[in-house]
């Protein structure tokens, strides 16, 4: 039985709509959300259903959110509107939930998406292509690049070391053009992550304890785990401004002793993803390393006060 492909160039048609439930997540996202939508529109297939979260946004986010939401050729089904503070994690539940309760079967995907990502027209193509031709894949993610310079490689696949820092799958100077084979991975990023919807549910989603930074490599070393496979799909590709990370967006999401700061909790959840998904011997090992790790910060941090005071 031949396998079927998305958006492919064959004599099979292409279908419309694809199974999927995507969900966009919107903060103050207006200087890229345009560009977002449009990719949105022009996706082949494109989801059969998409609902974006508003999460308090103060600039022309929710204006330009209820227009895509109008007309005959809209491009969402639904807008949700929560509050600024909410985090990553509980606005995708929010989504699916909220798909659940409208459409009882939403679609067998769900595909994550941010407000400062477009994906290429044949990405969900593409993920859906490799996912068919790998069914005990549970989990896949376009290669991430530049938002300005589509040359350039952001992310291909995500792992973690043991001190919790964020790895992106690159090596020194990759490209685009470096990028062919589909790779497995720790975890995948959650701009553009598309899983099976039921191994979401078997894994409880996004851990809400995550508000942010960190919620897709948790979820992908869970699904790990759990003995589905985690790949990026170098075909399929997006662009991603990584607004947060490059200081172009403040967080409004705010965590007890941490604050606001994108750094502090990127760091903080990197540590806690790293503890409480490593092995036993490795949170042994590892936890008396970290805490060796942060003396020697808080005392680089003291002795550097100190110096600039003098």
């Amino acid at each position: 039985m031949p396998v079927p492909r998305y958006g492919s160039r064959t004599t099979t048609p292409a279908l419309r709509t694809a199974p999927v439930l995507a969900v966009l997540v919107c903060h103050d996202g207006a200087p890229w959300l345009r560009l977002a939508l449009s990719a949105l529109r022009r996706s082949a297939p494109r989801p059969r259903h998409v609902l974006a979260v508003d999460t308090g946004s103060t600039d022309e986010t929710p204006r330009l959110l209820a227009e895509a939401a109008e007309g005959a050729d809209r491009v969402l089904d639904g807008v949700i509107t929560m509050p600024p503070d909410t985090g990553f994690a509980a606005a995708v539940h929010a989504a699916v939930a909220n798909a659940m309760d409208r459409w009882g079967e939403p679609g067998g995907w769900i595909w994550v998406l941010h407000d400062d990502c477009a994906p290429e027209p044949d990405c969900l193509a593409n993920l859906l292509t490799a996912a068919d031709l790998a069914p005990s894949v549970g989990v896949l993610g376009p290669v991430a690049l530049d938002w300005n310079d589509p040359r350039v490689v952001l992310e291909a696949g995500l792992s973690t070391d043991a001190a919790g820092h964020r790895q992106t799958g690159l090596g020194p100077g990759e490209l685009a053009r470096d990028f062919q084979q589909s790779t497995e991975a720790l975890a995948v990023s959650s701009a553009g992550l598309l899983v099976r919807r039921e191994l979401w549910e078997r894994l409880g989603g996004f851990d809400p304890e995550i508000p942010a930074m960190r919620e897709d490599i948790d979820f992908g070393w869970r699904a790990n785990r759990a003995g589905s496979i985690v790949l990026c799909v170098p075909a399929a590709r997006l662009r991603h401004a990584r607004a947060v990370s490059a200081g172009d967006r403040d967080l409004d999401v705010r965590s007890p002793g941490l604050g606001s700061s994108a750094r502090a909790l990127d760091r903080a959840y990197g540590l806690r993803t790293f503890l409480v998904n490593c092995s036993a011997p490795a949170f042994l090992l590892g936890l008396p390393r970290l805490a060796g790790l942060c003396l020697l910060r808080a005392l680089g941090f003291a002795l550097g006060r100190r110096g600039a005071e003098c």
